[in-house]
């Protein structure tokens, strides 16, 4: 699948005009750096020539795909090395790209290649006539547009082989076929997950009849339709903490092998799973009591915010929804709320500016879960939406970094 980094380069000869267009396109605190732009220009472009003597197209691939590594990060690393810049590749991407002339950017469009017609004779010419179904600057908004209809028909090359994958009990190839020709937006891992739920699923009635009554009630609490729906998410999350790396299976062999390894165990862990959620469940009435009732002015805003932050934490479906590695922490995420608010009734002054760099990384997070959903299904789409769950769960360490940090966090953030 094609991405837009494989295009920055643009033809040769537009190189000198794409780097100053580049440099002018940059936010103004940023491009102070590069006065005057045509001689940064020319000292960039001088340190191109000096490593990559052969522009992008004249010269061998690196056998993984990519003949070149992308412009934004070439440019990056030649205006650190010549004028010591302080610039991230992450800058050169987005909007700013967008700014640059037109004649700058590549174009990109989808074709369909149509019948041949017919001569006289009845036979049919080589190749037929080509339809344009859309063009436009970004590759990305094309591939979004187009996205329904690609994946429908990869789908329906590859339905009836993984159909009968499926239907022989080979998961593991019926993953990789979906993936392979992008016809689906689901995750391998979760895909699997499912599947090794169906070999180790027991029944509902099973799971519940372990809970003591203190047990049940508390579980009782949790913001689930019925009993049969919360073993289900609780069957669902034990699945994804004896198989965290399940994607990593290799083939239908190797997830039937480490299914039956964890087979013995499994309804132990389900067991030790809910005691989890009830430690979860009661960390959360603890929060939710703290911030009911009346409260004073100055605190109304601290109360919202945290209410807003348990409801992310704590929701329909939030048992399997929760990565394997997080679950077990979610207590020491609500119980950072109650020392907020504890902290904020001393000294409210200090939790705005806490308040403040909170916000300003969950924007950042919510920057990347937002390209990821943009992003066609494929392997780029699954590996952004990867790296926005990761950086969603780093962003709760980070909370508790600051409301909280006599709690530790789990890793350094």
């Amino acid at each position: 699948r094609l991405t837009p980094e494989q295009f920055t380069w643009n033809v040769p000869g537009l190189l000198d005009e794409l780097i100053v267009g580049l440099i002018k396109s940059l936010p103004k605190s940023l491009r102070v750096q590069f006065v005057p732009a045509p001689d940064t220009a020319r000292k960039i472009r001088a340190w191109i020539d000096d490593r990559y003597p052969a522009l992008p197209g004249t010269g061998t691939s690196d056998g993984q795909g990519h003949a070149w590594p992308d412009l934004p990060h070439v440019f990056t690393q030649a205006a650190i090395d010549t004028v010591n810049a302080q610039i991230h590749p992450e800058v050169l991407t987005g909007e700013l790209w967008e700014k640059l002339p037109a004649y700058l950017r590549m174009t990109f469009s989808i074709e369909q290649q149509l019948p041949a017609p017919r001569n006289a004779r009845g036979r049919r010419h080589a190749r037929g006539p080509v339809k344009v179904l859309g063009s436009g600057k970004s590759l990305t908004a094309l591939q979004r547009q187009f996205a329904e209809q690609a994946e429908a028909s990869a789908r329906r090359m590859v339905e009836h082989k993984a159909e009968q994958a499926a239907s022989q009990g080979k998961l593991v190839e019926q993953a990789n076929l979906l993936h392979k020709a992008g016809a689906t937006s689901e995750s391998r891992a979760v895909m699997l997950w499912r599947g090794a739920l169906d070999a180790l699923r027991m029944p509902s009635e099973r799971i519940s009849s372990r809970w003591l009554g203190t047990e049940a009630l508390m579980l009782a609490s949790a913001p689930y339709p019925s009993t049969k729906a919360l073993v289900e998410d609780l069957q669902l999350a034990t699945v994804k903490r004896l198989l965290p790396n399940i994607d990593t299976l290799p083939d239908d062999d190797a997830l039937a092998d480490a299914v039956m390894g964890v087979t013995e165990v499994y309804e132990d862990t389900v067991y030790a799973l809910a005691h989890d959620v009830i430690a979860i469940l009661r960390a959360y009435a603890n929060v939710d009591k703290a911030t009911s009732g009346k409260a004073d002015l100055p605190m109304l805003s601290v109360l919202q915010s945290v209410r807003e932050h348990i409801a992310t934490l704590v929701f329909p479906g939030f048992i399997g929804a929760t990565p394997p590695a997080a679950l077990p922490r979610i207590p020491k995420y609500l119980e950072a709320d109650l020392i907020r608010l504890t902290k904020a009734k001393n000294d409210k002054n200090r939790d705005v500016r806490w308040a403040w760099e909170a916000d300003e990384a969950r924007q950042l997070v919510d920057k990347a879960v937002q390209r990821a959903k943009t992003e066609p299904a494929g392997p780029r789409h699954e590996a952004l939406t990867k790296q926005a769950d990761d950086a969603r769960w780093m962003l709760e360490e980070f909370y508790v970094s600051l409301w909280a940090q006599e709690l530790g966090t789990a890793k350094s953030v």
